[in-house]
C-alpha cells in the first residue's frame, strides 16, 4: 500500500510505508506521509545549540590536566561533538555547595564539594585543547554572596573571559527552601530576586566589570513569570535559563517510557509560552539542565537506547520550539551519564582507562552531525500512525539532511525521499539490538564498545543511494534511526 502525499512543498517529499506486526502475525500497514520544504526554513541552529552538563565535583576527575594527567578520551569525546562543524560546544559546571569552608545540610548531605581550585587549570587547559565556552556557576546555597564574588575573581583570573559565556548564580534555587537553604514557606519570588540581585552586585563589584548571567536555572516553573517580568530591570541575565526533565524515577515507570510521543514533548509544552517575553527583550532562552529521568536517572530506561532515540526528538521539538539550546546533565555513577572512566592514580599521576561511553551520546552525535555548519532547520509536516519523527536542516553547503527517529517497537519499512535537484547521497543508521540495550550500539557500523580513547572503533558503513525517478528509497527498521546526507 502506497500512502497518498498530503501536501507537496517546493523542496523535499518523504513518502513512509510501513508494516506492523499484530497479534496473530497478521500484517497491517500504517502509513506515513512528510513533506518538507527545501526553499523555506523555521530557523537556524545556533551553533552552540548542542551543550553538556557537568557537577563541579566531576570536573576535575573527568578533564585532568597536564601536571598529573590528561584525560585524552574525555576531550574526545567533546571534540567529536564539534567535528561536523558545530561550535563552541556549552559545557555548564554545576554549581552550589562549591566552597569547603562551610557545610550544610541538603542535596550533598552536608559534605562540601571540592575546592574549586582544583578545577580552574583543568579548565583552562581543556579550552585550549578544545573549542568550549562555559557556563560557570557560582554558589548561593550558603546565603553568603562574598563565596560567589571570590569564586567569579578566582575564575576570571584564570580561565579567559572570550571563553565564558555565562556565570550561572545558583542552581534550582526554587528547591532551597525544601534542601535546609532557606526558610521553609518564606522563599518566594521576591526573596529569590532580593538573593541574586544582592550576589549580582557583589560579584560585579568584585570583579570590577560587567559579565554575563544566566539565570533563574530553576527546576520548575514556579519562579518563571515572576523572574521574567524583571528582565532588564533588575534581573540582567544575558540567557534565561531551564531545567527540564519529564519524569522521576519511579518502579511503576514502563519499560518502554522514554519511546512514548509525550516523553519527546512533555517538557517543551510547559516551557513554550514564556518565548515571546524573553525573546522580547533580546534575551536567549536555554535549557540549562536537560536529561530523561531526575535524580540521577534510572536503570533500564536512561541508561539505554530508547533514551538515545528521545534525546534526538527531544532536541529537535526544542529546536522548533525556540530555544536556543540545551545542556544535557550528566554525572559520575550515575544512570543518566553519558560516559564513564575508570582512574588509576600512582605518585601523583592519574592515568585514565576503561572507558563505557553510554547510550545517549550516540545521540549526541546524531544531533552534532545534523545540526553543524550553520544548519537550518527545515519546514516539515508527517501524517502517520507509527510512532515515527522525521527532521531535516539544510547547512551552508547545502546537503539536506535527513533525520527519521522511529521509536515504533513493531512499525518498519521502506521511506522513499523525493528532492527535485537533488540525485545523490548516502544513507546511514544508528541501531542497537533492542530499545533496551546498553551496549553494542552502532552508529554508520561503528561503535564505543571497546574504545579506550573516546574515538568510534571499526570501519564507517554508509550506504551510497541515487535517485530512481526522483525518488531515494531507504529502509527504517523497528527503534532505530536513520540519517540520509544529500548533495546536489
Amino acid at each position: 500500500m502506497t500512502a497518498s502525499i498530503i501536501k507537496t512543498l517546493a523542496g523535499l517529499v518523504i513518502v513512509c510505508c510501513f508494516s506492523r506486526q499484530t497479534a496473530g502475525s497478521q500484517a497491517n500497514l500504517a502509513t506515513a506521509t512528510v513533506s518538507v520544504a527545501a526553499a523555506s526554513y523555521v530557523r537556524a541552529i545556533p551553533g552552540d545549540f548542542i551543550g553538556i552538563s557537568e557537577d563541579h565535583n566531576d570536573i576535575a576527575a573527568l578533564v585532568g590536566q597536564a601536571s598529573s594527567g590528561v584525560n585524552l578520551a574525555y576531550r574526545n569525546l567533546l571534540k567529536n561533538l564539534t567535528d561536523a562543524g558545530a561550535g563552541p560546544l556549552s559545557l555548564r559546571v554545576a554549581a552550589d555547595l562549591m566552597t569547603p569552608t562551610t557545610e550544610l545540610p541538603g542535596v550533598n548531605g552536608g559534605v562540601p564539594n571540592m575546592p574549586q581550585s582544583r578545577i580552574l587549570e583543568p579548565l583552562k587547559e581543556l579550552a585550549q585543547d578544545v573549542n568550549v565556552h562555559y557556563i560557570l556557576g557560582l554558589e548561593m546555597a550558603s546565603n553568603h554572596s562574598e563565596y560567589a564574588a571570590e569564586e567569579a575573581k578566582h575564575y576570571l583570573a584564570v580561565i579567559p573571559k572570550n571563553v565564558i559565556d555565562a556565570f550561572e548564580i545558583g542552581n534550582e534555587p526554587d528547591n532551597y527552601q525544601y534542601q535546609g537553604y532557606r526558610q521553609r514557606g518564606s522563599y518566594l519570588i521576591d526573596q529569590y530576586l532580593d538573593d541574586w540581585k544582592k550576589y549580582r552586585d557583589a560579584v560585579v563589584a568584585a570583579v570590577g566589570t560587567e559579565i554575563p548571567f544566566m539565570g533563574p536555572s530553576a527546576a520548575g516553573s514556579a519562579y518563571n513569570a515572576g523572574t521574567i517580568q524583571h528582565l532588564g530591570s533588575g534581573f540582567d541575565v544575558k540567557i534565561y535559563s531551564q531545567h527540564a526533565y519529564p519524569y522521576g524515577k519511579d518502579a511503576a515507570n514502563p519499560p518502554d517510557l522514554l519511546l512514548k510521543s509525550a516523553a519527546s514533548i512533555k517538557t517543551v509544552g510547559g516551557y513554550q509560552r514564556y518565548f515571546a517575553q524573553i525573546h522580547a527583550k533580546g534575551i536567549r532562552y536555554r535549557i540549562g539542565e536537560m536529561n530523561s529521568i531526575s535524580g540521577g536517572g534510572q536503570a533500564g530506561l536512561s541508561d539505554t537506547f530508547q533514551a538515545t532515540l528521545w534525546l534526538i526528538d527531544t532536541a529537535f521539538n526544542y529546536a522548533q520550539a525556540g530555544f536556543d539550546g540545551f545542556n544535557f546533565h550528566t554525572g559520575r555513577y550515575t544512570k543518566y551519564n553519558l560516559w564513564e572512566f575508570h582512574t588509576v592514580g600512582y605518585k601523583g599521576h592519574v592515568s585514565y582507562d576503561r572507558l563505557v561511553v553510554r547510550a545517549p551520546y550516540y545521540g549526541m552525535l546524531a544531533l552534532a552531525e545534523v545540526m553543524g555548519r550553520q544548519a537550518r532547520l527545515l519546514t516539515v509536516s508527517t501524517e502517520t500512525s507509527a510512532n515515527l519523527s522525521v527532521w531535516a536542516t539544510i547547512d551552508n553547503t547545502e546537503h539536506i539532511h535527513v533525520i527519521i527517529v522511529n521509536k515504533d517497537e513493531q512499525a518498519s519499512g521502506n521511506v522513499q525521499v523525493k528532492v527535485p535537484g537533488y540525485r545523490t547521497g548516502t544513507v546511514s543508521m544508528l541501531t542497537a539490538p533492542s530499545y533496551s540495550s546498553t551496549s553494542a550500539i552502532s552508529l554508520a557500523g561503528q561503535t564505543f564498545d571497546g574504545s579506550t580513547d573516546g574515538r568510534l572503533q571499526g570501519e564507517k558503513q554508509v550506504s551510497l543511494i541515487e535517485a530512481n525517478h526522483s525518488l531515494f528509497t531507504l529502509n527504517v527498521p523497528i527503534t532505530s534511526t536513520v540519517l540520509l546526507d544529500l548533495t546536489k
